[in-house]
């Protein structure tokens, strides 16, 4: 997607200038020849905020940007695991910054979308960090996971036993 395009630039200690020639050595098809016919980009050095903002415009309309902060808007947890549904949010808020800019909006809007379940959680636990939410989720899912392995372990050791006993039984009459 292109508006996750040159996120692993963003960290790299690389100077301005290679990162827009490493960028565009990635560009593919249309995007290639879009980077090969922009005057402003082969005409003189680009930097690599310039190169970012032409891309997004040409390649990643306001409409898409629209439609990812309505589904950070609109995330929950669901069926997801909370590794999964971190990711997502994480992903999603990049596109909803002005919604999580202060760290209480961002603890907030994750503990929403969580199950309720874990809201529940969450709650008796009084967490207010979206870190240590994200801790209290994940410690409560994997006790839930735990459990539930038990709980199977349980019904499949006590469902084999009395079939045990039947073979038993029947190997233990005389003929």
């Amino acid at each position: 997607m292109a508006g996750e395009y040159g996120e692993d630039l963003e960290d790299d200690t690389d100077p301005e200038n290679l990162k827009v020639e490493v960028a565009s050595m990635r560009l593919f098809d249309l995007a290639r020849a879009w980077y090969r016919e922009e005057p402003q980009l082969t005409e003189a050095q680009v930097s690599w905020i310039d190169f970012k903002t032409l891309f997004k415009e040409k390649f990643f309309p306001e409409v898409e940007k629209d439609e990812l902060r309505m589904q950070f808007e609109a995330l929950q947890q669901g069926t997801m695991t909370v590794a999964q549904y971190t990711s997502e949010f994480t992903r999603l808020s990049r596109f909803a910054e002005n919604l999580v800019r202060a760290l209480e909006e961002r603890a907030w809007r994750f503990k929403k979308g969580l199950t309720r379940k874990l809201r529940h959680a969450v709650a008796i636990s009084q967490a207010m960090t979206y870190t240590s939410i994200l801790k209290i989720a994940q410690a409560v899912e994997k006790e839930a996971d735990l459990k539930l392995k038990r709980d199977r372990d349980i019904d499949s050791s006590s469902f084999q036993a009395p079939a045990k006993r039947v073979q038993t039984q029947i190997q233990a009459r005389p003929q």
